[in-house]
């Protein structure tokens, strides 16, 4: 099999063209396990993913644009959310008024539409070789979360996350997931715990998904100052967080 050097993932643009499937099956091979050994790489791969990741993000963003019409279809984590509404509204008529002011709370409920909720876009990178225990349940867990089962991917990332507390990626996509499944509270716990964590390829990204959970939990300033955080950045996700910035009461 062929060895690999960092010149000629360089010069050959050996990272890009992986990324993008445009590679034959021995370089393919000798890349990946170049990658096992080389720290910088591997840092160079992850930070090309994080731009594949912002670059599909924008797409999205872009399709959805174009896509919607004065009536959109209504999700059904907005028709969770609307009846998780109703339900605060009813209890408020028995249990007395809540602490929040009136008009929070209506806004609150109107926020669940604003806040939007889709999966963060995420891209395997597929790396040949033994996995750790906490390696391999993170990577079946994302393949039910490409595939749209997020309470199972959840339940495989809260396992990961047993295992490797301090790998970020994985409390991002476990926060994303609770998120998505309703979950706000461990969402919030989670994304925190990425945010905590500095400097990282998923620090942006977590800034606006905390935002979104505290928005949907209520606290309205919470949010703000998440977006806030976000918009100081200027990475991908400042656009979203402009947009809700604008619409916050």
């Amino acid at each position: 099999m062929m060895e690999m050097t960092c010149d000629q993932v360089q010069h050959d643009g050996v990272a890009e063209a992986y990324l993008l499937g445009a590679v034959d099956e021995e370089t393919r091979d000798a890349f990946e396990i170049h990658l096992l050994d080389c720290a910088a790489c591997l840092e160079e791969m992850e930070t090309l993913q994080a731009l594949q990741l912002e670059l599909e993000a924008a797409r999205g963003a872009i399709e959805s644009a174009a896509s919607e019409t004065p009536r959109r279809p209504v999700r059904m984590w907005a028709m969770g959310l609307a009846a998780a509404a109703m339900l605060a509204v009813a209890a408020s008529l028995f249990l007395g008024p809540l602490s929040t002011p009136d008009h929070t709370r209506i806004a609150t409920a109107e926020l669940a539409e604003l806040a939007d909720l889709r999966p963060a876009p995420y891209t395997r990178v597929w790396l040949r070789g033994s996995e750790n225990e906490s390696a391999e349940r993170f990577r079946t867990a994302m393949e039910r979360y490409q595939a749209g089962d997020y309470e199972a991917a959840a339940v495989g990332l809260r396992k990961a996350a047993d295992l490797d507390p301090q790998t970020p990626k994985i409390g991002f996509y476990l926060g994303v997931s609770l998120l998505l499944t309703g979950d706000t509270k461990g969402a919030i716990k989670n994304l925190g715990r990425t945010v905590a964590a500095g400097d990282t390829l998923y620090l942006e990204w977590a800034h606006l998904y905390l935002a979104k959970a505290r928005l949907l939990s209520g606290d309205l300033e919470a949010a703000r100052a998440e977006l806030e955080k976000t918009l100081e950045m200027k990475g991908e996700p400042a656009t979203e967080a402009e947009r809700l910035l604008g619409a916050l009461p």
